[in-house]
């Protein structure tokens, strides 16, 4: 199927605080078909003095996130389950960055310094797949 990504704006309520999170997915239409509902995604509201914001991915169900995103020298793969994640890299174009296994209940940090700038995906050993932004 085709690979795509979702990008938004949107003003802040008054009301939320530096440091809380609002969990959202979407649902997306194309012409008269079922609509596709995107993953879960929680975004920070973080002090923006000079930072960007981060975006967390979610597979519901499989527990796994990733974070910073978008990340610029280093993310981190937290496994929330009590499975072995076995999880492979992918650039853009199809490329196999790395391979890895995420022991349970437990993160591995990747460094990025030296991936060019764009998007990525993490596939997980069950075919679900997350986004990654690299800055």
């Amino acid at each position: 199927g085709s690979k795509g990504y979702l990008v938004f704006d949107a003003k802040l309520f008054k009301s939320l605080n530096i440091g809380d999170s609002i969990m959202n997915n979407a649902h997306i239409y194309f012409d008269y078909n079922t609509p596709i509902r995107t993953n879960f995604a929680v975004i920070n509201r973080v002090d923006n003095s000079g930072g960007n914001s981060s975006v967390e991915s979610i597979i519901p169900g499989t527990n796994i996130s990733i974070y910073p995103n978008p990340a610029s020298t280093f993310f981190t793969i937290e496994n929330k389950n009590k499975d072995i994640q076995f999880l492979s890299l992918y650039s853009i174009t199809g490329q196999i960055i790395s391979e890895m296994k995420v022991e349970a209940l437990s993160s591995k940090s990747i460094n990025t310094e030296d991936w060019a700038k764009g998007l990525y995906f993490v596939v997980t050993d069950k075919g679900e797949t997350l986004k990654l932004i690299k800055e």
